[in-house]
């Protein structure tokens, strides 16, 4: 494939230049999707951007929304609905619209540990940071759309690995030293820690499901059980440490002990 690519309706509507280890068999399950067990443990990104968003609204009430938060639990939600897309039907554009998502899930999640609501350092004008901090976001997020469907090489790949580096080192170098209390740094931490551990291990059975594909290795669905399954939950504590950092640095800041 090129390096730019233009995305004629022939290229986005035709056939997805990859396909994974489990069999194509359509004709053999219920629904007529072309990778069953690729399509279903889609689910997990599902819940794992729904229920840290449901419990923003809930369990976090004493916390200001933050917009780019919601997204980042949204984008997670999506990837799930447009991976599942993707394996159900192997087109180019449902490929397209499944990376786009996980790159603007943790592309979200990096702006809300580098520039988060939440912090110790005194913001003089917090309406003004907030728009900048949209605005900024949002221009980025379009960007990515445009390099995901005319530079896919760079703005897949590339950009989502890059993106995952700030996002841990903004969390590591920015928001765990705001946090005083060291049970609760040490809290924070073990979550963070975890959800990298299960993702690089997911990550490792995706390139196993990917470069050897054997009888043995498509009867294990790595991708399917593996990939999806420890990347959603990566995907699910870097929701929830986002959060919780927020809730810890306010109740530090009003002088509130942590339950």
């Amino acid at each position: 494939m090129p390096f730019i690519i233009n995305p004629t309706p022939e290229i986005l509507w035709g056939p997805a230049p990859i396909d994974w280890c489990e069999p194509n068999h359509p004709e053999v399950n219920p629904f007529g999707v072309q990778e069953y067990h690729n399509t279903w443990t889609n689910i997990a990104y599902v819940l794992a951007g729904g229920i840290p968003l449901v419990w923003s609204f809930t369990r976090n009430k004493h916390l200001e929304q933050d917009p780019l938060y919601t997204l980042s639990c949204m984008s997670v939600i999506l990837t799930g609905i447009t991976s599942a897309w993707f394996h159900a039907t192997l087109i180019y554009a449902a490929q397209k619209s499944d990376e786009f998502f996980e790159s603007c899930a943790v592309l979200f999640m990096a702006y809300c540990m580098g520039f988060p609501l939440v912090s110790t350092t005194t913001i003089p004008n917090m309406n003004e940071y907030k728009m900048k901090r949209f605005f900024i976001a949002m221009t980025h997020c379009l960007l990515l759309g445009l390099g995901v469907l005319y530079i896919p090489e760079v703005f897949c790949e590339v950009h989502l690995l890059l993106a995952v580096l700030c996002a841990v080192y903004f969390f590591s170098v920015k928001r765990i030293p705001s946090i005083l209390n060291l049970e609760d740094r040490a809290k924070a931490l073990k979550c963070s820690n975890t959800g990298v551990i299960i993702s690089a291990i997911g990550f490792a059975f995706w390139i196993i499901d990917m470069a050897f594909c054997t009888p043995f290795v498509q009867s294990l669905n790595l991708h399917a059980y593996a990939w999806h399954f420890c990347t959603a939950f990566g995907l699910y504590n870097g929701c929830i440490v986002t959060r919780m950092v927020d809730d810890l640095v306010w109740k530090q800041q009003n002088g509130i002990k942590n339950t």
